[in-house]
């Protein structure tokens, strides 16, 4: 950049100067480089969320996969699906096909695992159960994993709003 030299009357008295001559940094140098990291700082942390909720939505996916997967080795097994014995509890059996600790562990979504092998008039399912719901996490997932309707195709709501589920192909 460009400066004019000073007279030399004024040098002593320049606050940007130091006893041995050496120029500093003003103060609105300093202010303006503490907002240009600031900036950049802010887009690294919405970055790292971002990130961190799309991985959140791989892993819920790929356990509603391995847990469908499991429902489906063991319906070929035993021309059954295995009984509902509430959420959070694994369905007697079901450890032979589904990891005690991906069952038994929280949901990347939820609280808990319900598995369901009837919904009313919809195919057995496997849910993440939440209270209060992440809906906007919810409908993010619908939106990548199936139709972007959480009332319609593999993955619904269930009318209290508080459960994920996760359709069950059966093989026939």
């Amino acid at each position: 950049r460009f400066m004019l030299p000073l007279p030399a009357r004024h040098r002593r008295r320049c606050p940007t100067r130091s006893r041995s001559g050496a120029r500093g940094f003003s103060l609105l140098e300093l202010v303006i480089v503490l907002a240009i990291l600031a900036v950049i700082t802010a887009i690294a942390i919405q970055r790292v969320s971002f990130a961190n909720d799309e991985s959140r939505l791989g892993a819920a996916a790929a356990a509603f996969r391995d847990i469908e997967k499991a429902a489906q080795m063991y319906y070929v097994e035993f021309g059954e699906l295995p009984a509902d014995v509430g959420p959070g509890i694994m369905p007697p059996g079901f450890d032979s096909h589904v990891s005690a600790s991906l069952f038994g562990s929280k949901p990347p979504m939820g609280t808990d695992w319900d598995w369901n092998p009837t919904w009313g008039s919809i195919q057995p399912n496997i849910s993440m159960r939440c209270i209060p719901p992440p809906t906007a996490e919810w409908l993010a997932f619908d939106q990548r994993y199936d139709d972007g309707s959480l009332s319609t195709g593999k993955v619904r709501v269930s009318a209290n709003g508080r459960q994920l589920h996760w359709g069950i192909d059966l093989p026939e």
